[in-house]
């Protein structure tokens, strides 16, 4: 959560493997969202996105019909669910495609954006150390690794995993 209680959605893009089924990677993105918008403690129900871009390469991006799903689906039907967005350690590759993606974006939405680095102390404006894993600032102190059995099936709908 951030200072003001927002739920957090983590998105890691080197761990995606497989692009195979645009369907179901876009109902992924809209589970992992609706249990961050349901778990969200701030008094406008808003969420943080907060993507590790660390080890980033062109192989890991979506083909470009699976982008523009999940950008119309979020224009369409979650459009002021989300606060900002922070891009962390961006490499050049990932700079790129965001060129591609950017037009498709409104100037409200870009504005939410935010390239930062985990090794500068933006994050600590929005974040408590406790709050946050080490790859999105020094000292973060939230790295318990996700295990899916206990995030699916173990945890509430309206709690974030790892909650204490």
């Amino acid at each position: 959560y951030d200072k003001d209680g927002r739920a957090t959605y983590i998105f890691v893009p080197r761990n995606v493997r497989g692009h195979d089924d645009a369907e179901w990677t876009l109902k992924e993105h809209i589970y992992t969202l609706e249990r961050a918008i349901a778990s969200s403690r701030a008094e406008d129900s808003t969420v943080n996105a907060v993507v590790d871009c660390q080890g980033f390469s062109l192989q890991h991006a979506p083909p470009t019909a699976i982008g523009k799903a999940f950008m119309n689906t979020f224009r369409h039907h979650y459009a002021g669910a989300i606060q900002d967005i922070f891009l962390v350690d961006a490499p050049l590759s990932f700079r790129c495609l965001w060129k591609v993606f950017r037009p498709l974006i409104g100037e409200k939405t870009r504005r939410k954006i935010h390239f930062v680095q985990s090794s500068d102390d933006t994050l600590r404006e929005y974040y408590d150390a406790s709050q946050a894993a080490a790859w999105m600032m020094r000292g973060g102190q939230k790295n318990r690794d996700l295990d899916l059995h206990e995030y699916l099936y173990e945890t509430k709908f309206d709690q974030a995993f790892d909650e204490s």
